[in-house]
């Protein structure tokens, strides 16, 4: 299957639909995918297996050797180029990042969880403040827990901002 290549110049649909998976919870798990912004990030996406929809990157802009290298080589549906201004806009960051990516939300089934023969997991019931939930994943990550499993209504853990 052949990439594709699609210029967005303008607020049409296809920018639209970027912005609400920035910005909207319900349309984010709607589509199935969220919005990757950073290096750090988008790295371990690519290390862990997601499946990348598309990447985003301002046209004309100059491309790192680290950015040039995750649109050769991580498989992607489509790429989005964006102007300049939208590509700003669309950026979280205070200097715009040169790449960012639309990644397919995974099923969450506990059965594909792969755990040790005596695991270590912890329980969040509705997280209230993605601050918090960012915490705890940090702590479960450095404590060595197996598995964070969230229960009830709480904050998106796909939210972008979190």
């Amino acid at each position: 299957m052949r990439m594709e290549q699609v210029m967005i110049r303008s607020k049409n649909a296809e920018y639209q639909k970027l912005e609400v998976l920035k910005t909207n919870r319900n349309k984010r798990h709607r589509y199935g995918e969220f919005l990757v912004e950073g290096v750090r990030n988008i790295n371990q996406a690519a290390e862990n297996g997601w499946q990348f929809r598309a990447f985003c990157y301002a046209e004309g802009r100059s491309l790192s050797d680290w950015a040039c290298e995750k649109l050769r080589t991580v498989k992607a549906d489509r790429h989005y180029q964006l102007s300049e201004p939208l590509m700003d806009e669309l950026s979280g960051k205070e200097d715009s990042s040169e790449l960012m990516a639309i990644i397919k939300m995974r099923e969450d089934r506990p059965e594909d969880l792969r755990l040790s023969g005596n695991p270590v997991l912890a329980l969040f019931d509705r997280p209230s403040n993605k601050g918090n939930l960012g915490t705890l994943l940090r702590s479960c990550d450095a404590l060595g827990v197996e598995g964070l499993l969230l229960t009830g209504h709480g904050v998106d853990p796909y939210d972008p901002y979190g």
